[in-house]
């Protein structure tokens, strides 16, 4: 699924330039404007998701700053990657942006060249963050290894006899899909041990439906000899165990 974002501006001229340059140049599914930081918190609060957003730090009343303070407060807000656009040039102002908790500046006039470079590195390094931060929590971890040199980290949702649903982020998640035949690593007391299986189907997140970070694929194991065999009844046995705890 596409990404979102919000762009708050006074300036219709900007938002429309911004909103174009995303959807055209960068894919992005969805934008919604807000003319104001009042108006782009009461979009907040009426329960609008966003990936990314972009606010303008000169606007009347309430500035880009404090709309930044404002969205923090705010548990759908609160990790919401935010670019700060502003006429400010000087080096006290980008460090003043930096310590609010901007992710990335703008200077405008805005350049369309400099735009999608430093969006596409506000986005590629909240992927890193989000995929850093799952491999360290997931519980029942299994990495779906892709070819000699690629692995996705993914976490065991579900496991019969024959195959195993896992929970997995949808960052580079085009690539898994690519793939029919994949081996997974399933780590069983720490230590993985690797099953050939094969990509059945892609779904929605079972776990929380409203995400549109995660999905859910399913493997059909392939075939294995005796003592892959009996680590997977082994699984089975703990993994049954555990959710009836």
């Amino acid at each position: 699924m596409g990404k979102t974002a919000l762009i708050v501006d006074d300036e219709m001229e900007v938002r429309r330039w911004v909103s174009n340059l995303l959807t055209t140049q960068l894919g992005f599914a969805k934008t919604m404007d807000a003319p104001s930081g009042e108006a782009a918190v009461d979009l907040i609060k009426s329960g609008e998701n966003f990936d990314l957003i972009f606010s303008s730090w000169e606007m009347p009343r309430m500035k880009g700053d404090e709309l930044l303070g404002e969205l923090r407060k705010i548990p759908e807000s609160q990790n919401t990657p935010f670019i700060m656009m502003s006429y400010k040039k000087d080096k006290d102002s980008l460090v003043k942006a930096i310590q609010a908790g901007v992710n990335n500046y703008l200077v405008k006039p805005l350049s369309a060249g400099i735009f999608m470079q430093k969006v596409k590195k506000t986005i590629s390094d909240m992927e890193k963050k989000e995929l850093d931060s799952f491999k360290t929590k997931r519980k029942n971890p299994v990495d779906i290894i892709l070819g000699d040199d690629f692995s996705h980290p993914a976490s065991l949702h579900s496991v019969t006899k024959s195959g195993c649903v896992v929970r997995a982020p949808l960052i580079k998640g085009g690539e898994v899909g690519i793939y029919s035949q994949v081996h997974l690593a399933i780590f069983m007391d720490g230590i993985p041990f690797k099953v050939p299986s094969e990509l059945v189907a892609l779904e929605a997140d079972r776990v929380d439906s409203s995400t549109r970070h995660f999905i859910m694929v399913t493997f059909k194991f392939g075939e294995h000899d005796l003592k892959i065999d009996g680590k997977i009844d082994r699984l089975i046995n703990s993994f049954s165990a555990a959710n009836q705890k």
